[in-house]
């Protein structure tokens, strides 16, 4: 049954195959040969030759089909190389091996070779011959033996070479860092540092470590092609092992060449904000201890100025970056970003409000660290003040911590700074014996109300 269904399906294919033959032998010079699909036929990872393709009866599945033909051929010790004939039919000239038909050569492809009919049946006849020949060689007990020394000995080879190369690299390391660490400096521009040199020697040893990685993975590549390469059923392996190294990173490198220019326009960004920041701190680390004044602005806005004016120059960077993101465009980025904005518009409605509140009483000047307060049923002294919260300490030593969108909603009244500008009115009410001269207790409230504060 199989062998029936094989001999259908060649009886097919030579019939489609033979009717793209005569359109092409009538069209002759008018065919673009440059839109014929060809395909290798495989054996043992070598390539033999090509196969033309139509579009019913493509070029890779004619050419697998042919591929599995001669490996049946050679795996029958009954046939010999002289037994495989091409035999001219009408139209195509037949390859077979005794009766069974291996390759049926047509016009077409012997036009994608470009090269008369006869001359390319006749190549094709001497490489199955020669394919035929070194299939059954590479599988005799004695090209398996040596195989298998010369695999292990690559084997043995190639892991004392990545143990050198360990070894060679440790070495190389701890001399370097003996010898040259410490006199690597920072790169100062008068009293700014630019560069710490902390950072320097981490960039020296990280190309250091790149080299020793890449010296290990090629060394491993070339033992393990050399190994596979040396057995028949993973030569096809060995052959396409390069390509699978080799075009991602072919791949990886050019599309880092074609984003270099965005990458150029990125680090000079991130670089302008990052130093724009530091300036920020400067200047407004001296406004806060008082050594640059500004009219009419507090020192204890400083800091929070500072933050706000980070947090406005890190979006605009982000914004101004976005579009040279890689994947920024792909609907997976966009989509992502979209959920993103979601989540934190969602779940950050009251931290943001907070914050807003944290502002506003900054600005407002209603309170400072330190002042006795009254906010709301709670008073405390203030202990410190934080962009969502703020910390009070009560009489009773107890620590209250309140949102911010809280206290700008609440009536706050400060206690020490009405004090301190017009004294403070406090209300108390003594209970007296009905024995006790009620002016005598008047004069001695108004004595101690009177008193210089300590």
């Amino acid at each position: 049954m199989a062998n029936n269904a094989s001999n259908i399906l060649l009886r097919m294919s030579l019939a489609i195959l033979l009717s793209a033959s005569a359109v092409v032998s009538a069209q002759d010079a008018n065919t673009d040969l440059s839109q014929v699909s060809a395909a290798p036929v495989m054996l043992d990872g070598d390539p033999l030759f090509s196969l033309a393709g139509t579009a019913s009866f493509p070029a890779e599945e004619r050419a697998a089909n042919v591929a599995k033909r001669i490996r049946t051929a050679a795996a029958d010790s009954a046939i010999t190389a002289d037994d495989i004939q091409a035999t001219p039919l009408e139209g195509r000239i037949l390859i077979k091996a005794g009766n069974q038909p291996l390759v049926a050569v047509f016009p077409l492809d012997a036009s994608t070779e470009g090269a008369p009919l006869d001359e390319v049946s006749n190549v094709f006849l001497l490489r199955i011959r020669n394919a035929v020949e070194q299939y059954r060689a590479r599988r005799t007990t004695d090209y398996l033996f040596k195989a298998s020394l010369l695999a292990g000995a690559a084997l043995v080879v190639t892991a004392g070479l990545v143990w050198l190369t360990v070894i060679l690299f440790r070495r190389l390391f701890a001399f370097l860092d003996s010898h040259y660490k410490r006199m690597v400096q920072d790169v100062k521009i008068e009293s700014f540092e630019v560069v710490r040199a902390d950072n320097i020697w981490n960039l020296v040893t990280g190309l250091l470590r790149f080299a020793r990685l890449a010296t290990v993975l090629i060394i491993a590549y070339l033992g393990i092609e050399f190994i596979l390469y040396r057995f028949p059923w993973t030569r096809g392996t060995a052959n396409i092992l390069l390509d699978v190294v080799v075009e991602p990173v072919t791949t990886i490198i050019s599309a880092f060449l074609d984003y270099l220019p965005e990458l150029v326009f990125l680090i000079i960004l991130i670089a302008v904000a990052r130093y724009a920041l530091k300036l920020l701190h400067l200047f407004f680390r001296g406004v806060e201890h008082g050594r640059v004044h500004i009219g009419g602005f507090e020192q204890e806005w400083a800091q929070p100025t500072y933050k706000l004016l980070r947090f406005f120059i890190i979006l605009l960077t982000v914004v101004l970056a976005y579009p040279y993101i890689p994947g920024s465009g792909s609907a997976a980025f966009q989509g992502l970003s979209l959920l993103l904005g979601i989540m934190v518009s969602l779940g950050a409605s009251s931290a943001v409000s907070s914050i807003v509140a944290g502002y506003a009483m900054t600005y407002r000047r209603a309170f400072r660290i330190g002042d006795l307060v009254v906010i709301g049923e709670h008073t405390g002294v203030v202990r410190e003040m934080r962009l969502l919260v703020t910390h009070l300490r009560t009489f009773h030593n107890e620590e209250i911590v309140l949102p911010n969108s809280l206290i700008l909603n609440s009536p706050v009244t400060n206690l020490t700074r009405s004090a301190e500008e017009n004294g403070l009115l406090l209300k108390a009410t003594v209970g007296i014996g009905y024995e006790t001269p009620w002016r005598q207790v008047e004069a001695m409230l108004k004595e101690a109300a009177a008193a210089p504060r300590a």
